[in-house]
C-alpha cells in the first residue's frame, strides 16, 4: 500500500491541527483514489475523522437542546431561532452518517481483504446507522431516512452469513 498519497499526508496534518472536517475530506479522497483495500492506519484515520466530525455535531445538538429548554423556561422568545439552528445541525449530522454508510457500502466493505477489515467496516456502518437513527428520533422522524435505514439494515442481515457470538468473531468451521 503506498503511503505517499498527498491526501493521506494532508489528512495527518489536518488531524494534528484539529481540523477534522478537512481530515475527513482528505480521507474520502484517499478512499476513492485507493484501488485496493485501505491499510490499517488509513482505516483508523477514516474512523477518527468521521468520529470527530460527528462528535462535534452531536455535542452541538446537546448544547442547543439545553439552550432550547432554558429559553422555553424563560418565555421562549428565541425558541424558533434555536430550533431552526438545531434542525440545520441535525440535517448535517444525518448527511454525514449517510455519506459514511454510502462510502462503506460503495467500496470499502467490498474491497476488504480480510475478515478483520470487514468486521471493522461493518461495525462502523452499524455505529453510523445507530447515530442516524438517534438523530431521527431526536429531531422527529424524517420521511424516507428511517425507512431507508431499516431497509438497508434488513437487507444486510439477510446475506446468509453464519451467526457468530459477538465475542467470538473467528471463522466458523464447516
Amino acid at each position: 500500500m503506498p503511503t505517499d498519497l498527498p491526501d493521506l499526508y494532508l489528512a495527518k496534518l489536518a488531524e494534528q491541527a484539529g481540523r477534522f472536517d478537512d481530515m475527513l475530506e482528505h480521507m474520502r479522497k484517499v478512499c476513492t483514489a485507493r484501488e485496493g483495500a485501505l491499510a490499517l492506519e488509513e482505516r483508523n484515520m477514516l474512523s477518527v475523522a468521521f468520529k470527530n466530525v460527528v462528535s462535534q455535531r452531536r455535542s452541538s445538538l446537546r448544547i442547543l437542546s439545553h439552550l432550547l429548554k432554558r429559553e422555553a423556561d424563560m418565555g421562549g422568545k428565541k425558541t424558533a431561532q434555536i430550533q431552526a439552528y438545531d434542525t440545520k445541525i441535525q440535517v448535517e449530522l444525518q448527511g454525514l452518517c449517510n455519506s459514511i454508510i454510502t462510502l462503506l457500502d460503495g467500496s470499502l466493505i467490498k474491497k476488504a481483504e480480510n475478515s478483520e477489515a470487514k468486521v471493522f467496516y461493518l461495525k462502523m456502518k452499524a455505529d453510523y446507522f445507530r447515530c442516524a437513527r438517534a438523530c431521527d428520533r431526536a429531531g422527529g422522524a424524517r420521511e424516507g431516512s428511517s425507512s431507508s435505514s431499516s431497509s438497508s439494515s434488513s437487507s444486510s442481515s439477510s446475506t446468509n452469513q453464519p451467526t457468530n457470538q459477538p465475542t467470538n468473531l473467528t471463522q466458523p468451521s464447516s
